[in-house]
């Protein structure tokens, strides 16, 4: 069963290993890599990180940042995870994360080489709808209401 386990600093060491051994994936997450930021993430006035799980394994890792009515979102799944929908179903959850906080669409960028990551938002509803300043691809989709 998949679910979100918050993030603590244990989960970092885990994170810091995938990208060791995944420069495509760090290259896509490089903010991330400076292990001092990581506090920002844990702090849950609005802003939630969370660890993916698939039953008690760790698969990935999902950041939630809210501004306003909006979300932002960043998700990484492990490559000995990845094409087996864990993707698409951790979107899922974001979503409901982002109903119970009352947030009306969520937004996630995915680089124009990833082409997984870009397959991903669109198969969970996403629509593409620019690019970021950074040159990153925009995707969005309004959050059901549960």
């Amino acid at each position: 069963m998949l679910t979100l386990t918050p993030l603590s600093l244990s989960h970092v060491s885990v994170i810091q290993a995938w990208f060791r051994s995944d420069s495509a994936g760090m290259l896509s997450l490089s903010q991330y890599q400076d292990v001092g930021k990581w506090s920002q993430l844990l702090d849950p006035s609005a802003r939630w990180a969370w660890m993916v799980m698939n039953d008690a394994q760790p698969i990935g890792f999902a950041d939630l940042e809210k501004g306003g009515e909006q979300g932002y979102l960043a998700l990484y799944i492990a490559p000995p995870y990845r094409k087996q929908g864990f993707g698409k179903k951790t979107l899922d959850l974001l979503l409901d994360e982002c109903a119970k906080n009352h947030m009306s669409t969520l937004t996630g960028t995915a680089d124009e080489q990833n082409s997984a990551g870009q397959s991903t938002l669109l198969s969970a509803g996403f629509v593409q709808t620019g690019k970021n300043p950074e040159g990153y691809l925009l995707f969005s989709k309004v959050v059901p209401q549960r």
